[in-house]
């Protein structure tokens, strides 16, 4: 039975390994790993971002790994030292008068790569609400 392990905010990845030398001198190659992801919240019109907005992570297999990530006061979420894959980002709560998102986008990373992912902010239209009087 094969077991899978799953590690996340690693700041090391294994690229290579080399054993080709008579004297049996093992020579192993490690990369730092710089990964990144940086989720945005931003209306595009005014370029005004929102703090306090909510997104989770979800792997490959659609698992949560990130949940009640909070945008910052630049609208700005970023994950360090994350494994290179496949993503899922969620929308799980938005700022009061927006509409969510909460739709799954996904996103692939490479080994060393600075991904970011921009949500757009939509604003609740206001109800138009029509009082009908009666007249006695």
């Amino acid at each position: 039975m094969e077991k899978q392990l799953t590690v996340q905010n690693e700041n090391y990845a294994l690229t290579s390994a080399v054993y080709e030398n008579i004297e049996e001198i093992m020579l192993d190659t490690y990369l730092k790993n710089t990964t990144s992801l940086k989720i945005i919240k931003e209306i595009k019109k005014h370029t005004k971002k929102l703090n306090y907005v909510e997104f989770e992570v979800l792997d490959k297999n659609k698992q949560t790994i990130y949940t009640n990530l909070k945008t910052n006061a630049d609208g700005e979420i970023t994950l360090n030292n994350i494994l290179p894959g496949t993503y899922y980002i969620r929308e799980t709560k938005a700022k009061y008068g927006y509409i969510k998102h909460s739709e799954l986008t996904k996103i692939e990373i490479k080994l060393n790569e600075k991904a970011i992912i921009e949500f757009e902010n939509i604003k609740k239209s206001k109800p138009s609400i029509t009082i009908n009087e009666k007249k006695k």
